[in-house]
């Protein structure tokens, strides 16, 4: 046993510098590389983080402004229609009031039409009455004058 013991020893002894050599590989390799490594990865995280953050608070404000856009959109249409619609009733109103007028006018130039024709028709029948007695006259001296040019 004391054989197995001395051997193992031994090779422990032979084997130190190995160790050594391993320990100092890893300490130099966790110092030149990993821990660099290990702060990219950690500091392209952290940026993918803040990009995803940002990103996520652009496309909020971006959310809330075109919210704000539709909302003023739609309040400028039902102005729009509200505005339409005055403007069309006061359209309306001025048509109905332009018809009324149109209307009594042309009652107006009616009566006065009406009133011109029967003073007319009077002044004719004032001529015709007179023309008649005329008339009438000629025809009895007419009548008369044959008469007396048949009986002579």
């Amino acid at each position: 046993m004391e054989q197995v013991a001395r051997a193992l020893g031994a090779l422990l002894l032979r084997a130190l510098p190995t160790f050594v050599l391993v320990l100092l590989l890893y300490v130099f390799l966790k110092k030149m590389f990993f821990n660099p490594l290990e702060a990219l990865i950690a500091r392209r995280y952290g940026e993918t983080e803040g990009a995803l953050k940002a990103a996520g608070e652009t496309a909020g404000v971006a959310e809330r402004k075109t919210s704000e856009y539709q909302q003023a959109l739609h309040e400028a249409r039902a102005e729009i229609f509200r505005y339409l619609g005055s403007e069309r009733q006061r359209t309306l109103e001025e048509c109905d009031r332009a018809l009324g007028e149109a209307r009594r006018d042309a009652e107006q130039r009616i009566e006065a039409a009406g009133r011109q024709l029967q003073a007319d028709v009077e002044a004719a029948k004032g001529v015709l009455r007179g023309e008649s007695d005329e008339l009438a006259e000629s025809i009895a001296r007419l009548v008369l004058k044959l008469e007396a040019e048949t009986a002579s």
